[in-house]
């Protein structure tokens, strides 16, 4: 058994897949050292007000030196957008961090998340502020059922 006061990490360069049992795709999960880039990025993300108002969890995330990230392109089933969220809500719940997503998979505008800030919007369309976002949560939402069920 693994204990629960070790960090949660694994190595560089390897990665864990997720995926859902008879359906395609899935994500690719990574853990990441902190480098000093990294931190410069921050830097200047801390700029920005949505950012500045969780420098000092952002700093406490980044004292760890590493992070996680996942992964899923383009194209990919409602259900595997589903867990591509709750993995990322689940580690950063594990972990007491912060969900950043830089590539528009959810609302720049409202990063970085805490855990139940991202859980109680991800997902719902109506708390959804940007159309796009929303338009793309509902779309997701009405084939689940249908990929699930064949």
């Amino acid at each position: 058994m693994p204990d629960p006061n070790e960090n949660f990490v694994w190595a560089n360069g390897s990665y864990l897949w997720f995926g859902i049992c008879g359906l395609e795709g899935g994500i690719d999960g990574y853990c990441r050292k902190t480098t000093g880039l990294t931190r410069e990025l921050w830097d200047e993300f801390f700029e920005l007000p949505q950012f500045a108002r969780r420098r000092e969890l952002a700093l406490e995330c980044l004292a760890t030196g590493h992070s996680w990230a996942f992964r899923r392109s383009m194209g990919q089933l409602g259900i595997t957008n589903l867990l591509h969220g709750i993995l990322a809500g689940s580690i950063a719940k594990l972990t007491d961090g912060l969900i950043l997503s830089d590539d528009s998979a959810w609302e720049w505008e409202k990063m970085p998340y805490t855990t139940d800030e991202f859980l109680a919007e991800f997902f719902v369309p109506e708390r959804t502020a940007d159309p796009r976002h929303r338009g793309w949560a509902e779309e997701c939402l009405k084939n689940i059922a249908r990929e699930l069920t064949g």
